[in-house]
């Protein structure tokens, strides 16, 4: 979970303050908690801001303290002891608030998937600790990945229980792994409020900051969205590992009908096949799912696409003990995520 703490609507001013503090899931091994909210956390703290980061992990806050990242992110580390030295960005296990001050809130918690289903254990934490904190005028933002409805249904829901008024907004995080600091500076901000104060509230917050901002109509639209670009691109693969199966059957060579398929034919972008996975691909797709369950429509099409990329690899493992072929050389690409 995280917060930002700010006076000025806008972060133009050198003595703006601001506070941002991040809170990693401990259902997620710490290799890759805290990454969402780390890597944002030092991305405002260059831009100047004043950063407070909160984390669980004792290994996180470890690394932390010799000024080093726990993940792979390029000059990150160098980044990270900026500002660190400068006095931009602290962090911890307890959280650093203020009584007088209007203060903004990123949720950056994971929400793994707990016998196929998303675990929302982590932000019903995170909203009963917000519950104690927030305070009249203070800025909620979630960023986590959740099912349609989750921004409404239960995040607002929790919160309503502190009795202030405050403002909360859903704008998704959507950066690759390893390369979050340019795309938090060139990725078009998806932005979306509870309602219209509240997106006029995270306008101003994200305009100063980001390369352009786009509004949507409601919360449920940006999740929608966020959920939508991986489970595209998750299909797109399992379009690839299908036909890689298809031609397999019939002892034809998938790579040369793909290449011959796209070559200069500008109305067609078929994958190569592989395995396809990673924290986002291999749980966006049943989310995705998940929050239509109970409506006039259920979506089938996603998570067909994710049962064809979780049995490729057994599939090629089994055709390449068939033919005594070293599992090494079974895939030509790799691991796509």
């Amino acid at each position: 979970m995280a917060y930002l703490r700010y006076q000025s609507q806008t972060f133009r001013n050198a003595s703006d303050r601001v506070r941002r503090l991040f809170f990693a899931s401990n259902t997620r091994n710490d290799h890759n908690s805290g990454y969402v909210g780390l890597t944002l956390a030092v991305y405002l703290a260059d831009k100047g801001l004043q950063v407070h980061g909160v984390d669980i992990s004792e290994n996180v806050l470890s690394s932390l303290n010799r000024c080093e990242a726990h993940f792979y992110e390029s000059n990150f580390d160098k980044k990270l002891q900026h500002v660190i030295n400068k006095g931009y960005f602290s962090f911890g296990q307890e959280f650093v608030t203020s009584k007088d001050e209007p203060e903004a809130y990123i949720i950056t918690v994971g929400t793994p998937l707990l016998n196929g289903k998303v675990n929302l254990n982590p932000m019903y934490s995170v909203c009963e600790e917000l519950k104690s904190s927030i305070k009249s005028d203070d800025l909620i933002i979630l960023r986590s990945t959740v099912r349609v409805g989750v921004t409404r249904n239960i995040v607002k829901s929790e919160l309503d229980k502190s009795g202030v008024n405050y403002f909360l907004a859903f704008c998704p995080e959507r950066t690759l792994e390893g390369n979050a600091f340019e795309e938090l500076a060139t990725l078009p901000q998806i932005i979306s409020g509870i309602d219209k104060h509240s997106l006029k509230k995270v306008r101003e917050f994200f305009q100063p900051v980001c390369s352009e901002v786009v509004e949507l109509n409601s919360v449920e639209e940006a999740e929608m969205v966020k959920l939508l670009n991986n489970s595209e691109r998750d299909l797109m693969f399992a379009l690839a590992n299908e036909i890689a199966m298809m031609c397999d059957s019939k002892g034809l060579n998938a790579y040369n009908i793909i290449n011959a398929a796209n070559y200069k034919y500008p109305r067609s972008n078929i994958r190569n096949p592989g395995p396809a996975g990673g924290p986002c691909l291999e749980k966006d797709p049943y989310i995705l799912t998940e929050g239509f369950i109970g409506e006039s429509y259920v979506p089938e099409l996603f998570q067909k696409g994710r049962r064809v990329n979780e049995s490729i690899i057994s599939v090629s493992l089994k055709q390449a003990f068939k033919n005594n072929i070293n599992y090494t050389t079974v895939f030509h690409h790799p691991y796509q995520e």
